[in-house]
């Protein structure tokens, strides 16, 4: 009953770290992808929502995932996304902690476990791999089971587990790999006679028969990814993902998403404490197996080093690795205790207690600060404020323009999943899909004012959406456009700025639309009006959102070089509080 308790725990625990507005705007496109499959009956096999991608083949393997994501989204709107988002790694970490955790140490596992998870947190992106992390757990538990009952059934059920990873996300090829894991351990377990049995029965003829029932599956399960809409060109995306994510000067796809960057890269960055928490939790792992090396659980150890290498190659995978580590370091850390107590019993006293009461404390101080965090952006809804260019898309809906568009990827997902199929984007995050000359040519625009203007006539676009706050990579851009009379500004509110052709507007005046005029940065009733917008949106009843909101236009206006305007948004400021 303990050990239930304490699983359930975790699992709560995880899930309450794990729900948070959404601020990775992957989301979005999954669910305009989810929506048009429901709406088509069909699944993609090129791409139709950028008018930049010339109907490029798609292999969308995440159709399941984005079907399933717009059915939660259509009972229960953007909140049922988080729930779904909470719920799938709680459970994977109420199941590995349960099955993993052993009696003796459950309320030190119980509290390492949480404060594992709530570094990670913001690791867990309202992504397929959170689902992802659900079928590890479900792998490894069949397997776990297998190995303690000796059950063909258990086995079996990791071919239904298979195809539906391979119809939810490219990672699918892991599943193999952690039968993988298990046969190489039962391999190894003829060689190393006094690392503990991983079955119930011993015998050499027993162990040559699970070897082959484990040789058989895994056989069975690379075949298994087959059954999707794609067939064969699943193996080649799941490849050519791996390929594409390894830490190399030229390799755009790596250099254009941060969470693409190696472990090594993530040194000295806001971001390296998932380095140190990654080696952190490797050392402790290695030297708990040196000290207690009989009580090895070798498939855990093999899996959580594979996931180490994934882990090392891009920071994405580091939430991969919590999640395989964790359970080897619960069988791990009382043995190797429990190892130090006889050779040195006093240890107990001077060791084992004050890590029971830090360990204690720092899992409070989690829940604590995440309930903070939490409570610092109650009112925002389930989109994270700032992250997406609503107000661009309001006023692009009441003044629209002909035309294309251009915008940042981070955008594109947004975008679509409010003006599709109206309207296409220019980009998005699905960089698998692109050459890497259209990388090299997006990126080089937002440098190269020149190369811009020759893009919108080759492209058609009439207007922009850059954000303006959290990134700075497209403020060079937007104090081109800013000073470029063939463009117009019409709206900006610190986070976004929407541009339109000057000529685009002008037509759009003569069709018979409400004349659209540009935005003078240096009109203090201008500046005015985008404070009372800010005091009265949906965070207006925060203070904290309200504040941060002014400083971001006040930071967009000095660095569009109005230091007055600046100097009027700080006055007011002021003034309000």
């Amino acid at each position: 009953m303990q050990k239930h308790i304490a699983a359930i725990s975790v699992g709560f625990a995880a899930a309450f770290f794990f729900f948070y507005p959404i601020s990775d705007g992957d989301i979005f496109w999954h669910l305009a992808a989810g929506r048009e499959i429901v709406r088509t009956h069909a699944v993609p096999y090129v791409d139709p929502f950028a008018f930049t991608s010339r109907d490029l083949p798609w292999t969308d393997l995440h159709w399941l995932f984005q079907v399933g994501m717009f059915g939660m989204q259509s009972l229960f709107g953007l909140k049922g996304v988080l729930i779904a988002n909470s719920v799938l790694p709680g459970l994977a970490a109420g199941l590995l902690f349960f099955l993993y955790a052993p009696a003796k140490a459950l309320f030190f596992n119980a509290c390492f476990w949480i404060a594992a998870l709530f570094e990670i947190r913001y690791l867990a992106p309202h992504r397929p791999i959170m689902a992802s992390l659900l079928l590890l757990a479900a792998f490894i538990c069949c397997l776990e089971l297998f190995g303690r009952r000796n059950k063909l059934r258990y086995l079996a059920c990791l071919f239904p587990l298979q195809v539906l990873w391979t119809n939810t996300q490219p990672l699918f090829m892991l599943g193999p790999a952690i039968v993988l894991a298990w046969l190489t351990a039962e391999i190894a377990q003829g060689y190393i006679p006094y690392l503990p049995s991983l079955h119930k029965s011993p015998g050499r003829q027993a162990a040559k028969r699970r070897v082959l029932t484990l040789a058989g599956a895994l056989i069975l399960l690379c075949l298994a990814p087959l059954a999707n809409p794609y067939g064969p060109k699943a193996f080649k995306l799941a490849f050519l993902l791996f390929h594409r994510t390894r830490a190399s000067p030229d390799n755009l796809f790596s250099l254009l998403i941060d969470e693409n960057r190696s472990l090594p890269a993530l040194f000295g960055t806001s971001d390296a404490h998932y380095a140190w928490a990654t080696v952190a939790l490797t050392a402790l792992a290695c030297v708990s197996m040196a000290l207690a090396p009989r009580g090895v659980r070798l498939p855990l150890a093999f899996v959580a080093m594979g996931m180490a290498f994934l882990a090392f190659r891009s920071e994405r995978n580091i939430i991969l690795y919590f999640f395989s580590v964790l359970p080897l370091l619960s069988v791990q850390l009382p043995a190797a205790f429990a190892s130090l107590m006889e050779w040195r019993p006093t240890l107990r006293r001077y060791v084992g207690i004050p890590a029971l009461v830090a360990m204690t404390s720092l899992a409070i101080y989690a829940v604590a600060a995440h309930a903070a965090v939490s409570a610092q952006i109650d009112g925002s809804g389930a989109v994270a404020p700032f992250s997406f260019p609503d107000g661009s898309v309001a006023y692009l809906a009441a003044h629209p323009v002909a035309g294309n568009g251009f915008n940042a990827d981070r955008h594109g997902g947004y975008l679509l999943w409010k003006s599709y199929p109206p309207r296409k984007v220019f980009i998005d995050t699905r960089y698998a899909l692109r050459p890497d000359s259209f990388l090299a040519e997006y990126s080089a625009l937002l440098d190269d004012p020149v190369s811009f203007g020759l893009a919108c006539d080759r492209y058609g676009i009439t207007y922009a959406i850059l954000p303006t706050a959290l990134v700075t990579r497209y403020l060079r851009l937007a104090t081109a456009l800013l000073n470029d009379p063939d463009w117009r500004l019409v709206y900006a509110d610190g986070t976004e700025a929407l541009f339109y052709k000057s000529q685009a507007a002008e037509m759009a005046g003569i069709a018979g639309i409400t004349r659209i005029a540009g935005m003078d940065l240096d009109d203090t009733l201008t500046i005015d009006s985008r404070l009372r917008e800010i005091r009265s949106s949906r965070w207006g009843s925060n203070r904290n959102l309200r504040e941060e909101a002014a400083v971001y236009l006040a930071q967009f206006l000095e660095r569009m070089g109005r230091k007055e305007s600046a100097e009027y948004v700080y006055r007011s400021m002021d003034k309000g509080r």
